[in-house]
């Protein structure tokens, strides 16, 4: 019973960081771009699972994320090991979280601007890599955290 409700509690967490990191990056999104549309409120479970691609001048993003990016660019073999759990790979057709950076053309992807799943999975293998973890445990980590949000497996 006890490791029922952890494992609820702990599922209610992620959604809340998803919403929560959503919300962040559509504002990121629109101020970076300088977009003065108006956003669907219900658009927001749509955009969860996959935001519009097309070219990005990371030079025009909030800090934070352009160094994302930068940071992604610079260690690309790990980046292509990890699936991204978004629903990018159906839409946009991208074969790693890589593409969600960086686009074929040498490029910087639009997509990972507004999509929360993305940047939390970045976040994710920046943060065991400079821990030091081996990527098959990243790895490991990312498929059990986020395919538990998105119902799907690796």
């Amino acid at each position: 019973m006890e490791g029922d409700t952890s494992t609820a509690i702990r599922r209610s967490l992620l959604l809340l960081i998803v919403a929560a990191a959503t919300a962040v990056g559509l504002t990121l999104a629109m101020s970076s771009l300088g977009s003065s549309s108006v956003i669907d409120p219900t658009a927001s479970e749509r955009m969860v699972a996959v935001s519009p691609g097309g070219h990005v001048q990371i030079d025009e993003l909030a800090p934070e994320l352009r160094q994302m990016y930068l940071n992604v660019a610079a260690d690309p073999e790990a980046f292509e090991q990890v699936r991204c759990y978004c629903g990018c790979e159906a839409t946009l057709d991208h074969r790693h979280l890589r593409d969600c950076f960086e686009r074929p053309d040498g490029g910087w992807e639009r997509h990972a601007v507004g999509c929360a799943v993305c940047q939390l999975e970045a976040r994710d293998v920046l943060a065991g890599r400079a821990a030091g973890q081996p990527m098959a445990d990243i790895i490991t980590e990312i498929d059990r955290t986020y395919a538990e949000i998105t119902g799907e497996t690796s």
